[in-house]
C-alpha cells in the first residue's frame, strides 16, 4: 500500500529492506505499490468520519469499499510480463490472487492480520462494536488468504493465528521470520553501565505502550536517578510524555537525513536498554533493531515479541502490561550489571543469526519455488 515501495517509511521498512535481499538474490522483478487518488480516497472517508482519528481511519482502511479500490488499482497495473512470475503480495490490502488468477501464483507475507487488531486490548470500543466492518475486514482478508497459493507470515504466532480465527489450513501458511532493517555493526558496541540509557522506538507512542514506560520510568529514576531515556519515534511530543528529568524527546529520526541517521545509531550504541511494552504488536522490529547493538529489549509477554526476545537470555518479558511491572522489570535488569552485559552480548551475536533479510527472503523464494511448481503441474493436468 502506498506509492512508492522503496520508500523507507513503507511498511515499516519492511518491503524497501526486504526488496534488497531479493534483488541481492537474483530473483526480484518488477515492483510498485497501490494506492487511490485523494478524491476517491475522501470519498470514502467522508461517509465514515469519527472525532477520533484512530477510529476513523480504522473504518476507511479496514473497509471492503476502499479495499476494492485498491484492487481495482492493482487490476490497471498487471502486466505481461506477470505470466512468468511468483507473485509476492506484501500484505492483503488488495484481492491480488483474484487478480492474478489464471495469470501467476500469488503467494503473500503477512506481518498481521486483521482478525488480532479487533480482538486486542487497543481496538476502541468503538470499532469493536461495528460488528458490520469487521464482517468487511474479516471475509476479505480471508478470501485473500484462502485464494493464495501461499501466505507467509512474519512469526509462528500469526502463522497459528491464520488457522485460529481464518481458518486457513496450516499447510499452506508458513512463518519465515523477519529481519532487522538497521545495519548489522561490525563489532560489539561499549556500554556504560554507570549512566544507563533506554530507548524506546515507535511512531505509534499510545499503542506501543509509550504512556506506561513514561509512569514507569518516573519510577526508576527515583532509584537510578542518573537513568535517561530516549524516545524515538513520534513526530511530535504525545500528551502523554511530559517533560520530566532525565526524559529526553527526539522526534522521528529520518534514516535519509545523514545527521538524523548518525544520531539514531549513537543511540543504539549506547543504550543499555530497548523498551517495547505494546498494547497490541503484530510483530515488532524495533527491538531486533536494538538486540543488534547489543540493548536486551523488555517486550510485552504476547504476539511475535516473546519469539523475538528470549526470556533472560536476550531481554525480559513483561508478564503485567502495568508501568509498575515495567518498572520493576527496568530496576531487575539494572540491578544486576554482570547479567546485563551476558544479555547484552548475546542479543549482539543472535540478532544476525536469526533475523536477517538474507535469511528471510531465501524462505520466501524456497515458498515461491513451491507455489511455481504447483501451478505448474495444475497448468499440465488441465491440458
Amino acid at each position: 500500500m502506498g506509492s512508492d515501495p522503496w520508500d523507507p517509511s513503507s511498511f515499516s521498512g519492511v518491503s524497501v529492506s526486504l526488496f534488497h535481499a531479493l534483488k541481492d538474490e537474483g530473483v526480484l522483478g518488477r515492483t510498485f505499490g497501490l494506492d487511490i487518488s485523494r478524491f476517491e480516497f475522501m470519498m470514502r472517508a467522508a461517509p465514515r468520519w469519527h472525532p477520533s482519528k484512530e477510529v476513523w481511519r480504522r473504518r476507511v482502511y479496514q473497509s471492503r469499499a476502499y479495499r476494492e479500490a485498491l484492487t481495482r488499482d492493482l487490476r490497471r497495473k498487471i502486466s505481461e510480463d506477470d505470466r512468468n512470475s511468483v507473485i509476492l503480495a506484501l500484505g492483503s490490502y488488495a484481492d491480488s490472487p483474484a487478480v492474478y488468477k489464471g495469470v501467476a501464483p500469488v503467494i503473500t507475507y503477512q506481518d498481521a492480520l486483521g482478525a488480532e487488531y479487533w480482538l486486542s486490548p487497543f481496538a476502541p470500543e468503538a470499532i469493536k462494536r461495528d460488528t458490520a466492518l469487521r464482517e468487511q475486514h474479516w471475509s476479505f482478508e480471508t478470501g485473500v488468504a484462502q485464494g493464495a497459493a501461499r501466505v507467509l507470515t512474519c512469526s509462528e504466532y500469526v502463522r497459528r493465528a491464520f488457522g485460529q480465527h481464518y481458518g486457513i489450513s496450516l499447510d499452506k501458511v508458513v512463518n519465515v521470520g523477519v529481519g532487522c532493517n538497521t545495519a548489522f555493526p561490525k563489532a560489539m558496541p561499549r556500554k556504560d553501565y554507570s549512566q544507563p540509557e533506554i530507548i524506546f522506538i515507535g511512531k505509534e507512542f499510545e499503542r506501543k505502550g509509550g504512556a506506561l514506560l513514561s509512569d514507569a520510568f518516573a519510577e526508576v529514576r527515583r532509584h537510578v536517578p542518573e537513568a535517561i531515556l530516549h524516545v524515538i519515534g513520534p513526530p511530535t511530543r504525545p500528551e502523554s510524555l511530559p517533560e520530566a528529568p532525565g526524559v529526553v524527546f527526539h522526534g522521528f529520526l529520518s534514516r535519509n537525513d545523514p545527521a538524523q541517521a548518525k544520531l539514531f545509531y549513537e543511540l543504539l550504541e549506547r543504550a543499555a536498554l530497548n523498551l517495547l511494552p505494546s498494547r497490541w504488536e503484530p510483530a515488532g522490529i524495533a527491538p531486533l533493531e536494538a538486540m543488534a547493538y547489543g540493548a536486551p529489549a523488555i517486550v510485552t509477554d504476547n504476539w511475535a515479541l516473546k519469539e523475538y526476545v528470549q526470556h533472560g537470555v536476550t531481554g525480559l518479558h513483561l508478564a503485567d502490561l502495568t508501568s509498575e511491572a515495567i518498572a520493576a522489570a527496568i530496576l531487575d535488569a539494572l540491578s544486576d550489571k554482570a547479567r546485563l552485559a551476558r544479555m547484552s552480548e548475546a542479543a549482539y551475536s543472535t540478532t544476525p543469526e536469526r533475523f536477517s533479510w538474507r535469511g528471510v527472503a531465501r524462505r520466501i523464494i524456497a515458498s515461491a519455488e513451491e507455489a511455481w511448481a504447483e501451478s505448474q503441474a495444475t497448468k499440465q493436468l488441465v491440458q
